[in-house]
């Protein structure tokens, strides 16, 4: 059963008034000209058109609007030459009887519909390339940043060793908590890239306060 907004363009009113009759199951808006159809389709959602070839000037790139609208179109013609004006012009299929409209119609909706869809996944497959190579990068810059925490954390080990006055030992014990920190993070960023898997643990809230009292009272 044909469904959906149908779009009937005929400068004939009886034809619009067939043509209606034939698509009844839809909901039809008629247009006496094809420049009202184009406001009428800027303006509002049609699931399909039909047009009633006589009368109506398709060259020059009349459908241009409905085709960058991607609104399925069927034209109804009288002859081949007829035919191959509307189908250069940009419909989806001409049919020559009103018997063979409804089909047609839905034939070409459903074309339109797996075009949408196919859109669709070719754009989500783009989303999800892109968030794969920005989880690569992550990964990267994860490695290069672990390798710079790690030297900090050896020099710093080594200053606390060699350290005489327990304010140097406490500075030194500060920059270790936050190398740990900063490699707690590289491993976020690596389980986001796919590199590692990433344990969820509970989080002591007391600590993390207490290591942020101690780096206040630090840049008091």
């Amino acid at each position: 059963m044909l469904n959906g907004d149908v779009m009937i363009v005929s400068v004939d009113a009886s034809m619009r008034s067939q043509i209606a009759k034939v698509c009844a199951s839809a909901h039809t808006i008629d247009f006496a000209t094809l420049d009202d159809a184009r406001d009428a389709l800027r303006g509002g959602d049609f699931d399909a058109a039909v047009f009633f070839d006589p009368g109506l000037a398709v060259e020059d790139g009349a459908m241009s609007d409905f085709t960058s609208y991607r609104v399925p179109a069927v034209a109804i013609v009288v002859d081949d030459e007829r035919e191959s004006v509307w189908l250069e012009a940009g419909v989806h299929d001409c049919v020559r009887t009103l018997d063979t409209l409804p089909d047609s119609l839905m034939r070409v909706m459903r074309i339109a519909s797996l075009e949408k869809e196919r859109d669709e996944l070719r754009e989500e497959l783009r989303q999800a390339l892109r968030l794969e190579a920005i989880g690569r990068l992550a990964g990267g810059v994860a490695h290069d940043f672990n390798n710079l925490l790690t030297t900090v954390s050896c020099f710093a080990s080594f200053i606390d060793e060699s350290a005489q006055d327990d304010a140097t030992k406490e500075d030194v014990r500060e920059i270790l908590r936050a190398t740990e920190r900063g490699t707690d993070l590289t491993e976020r960023l690596l389980s986001l890239s796919h590199q590692r898997s990433h344990r969820p643990a509970a989080l002591s809230m007391e600590g993390v306060l207490q290591d942020l009292q101690r780096l206040i009272a630090k840049t008091a």
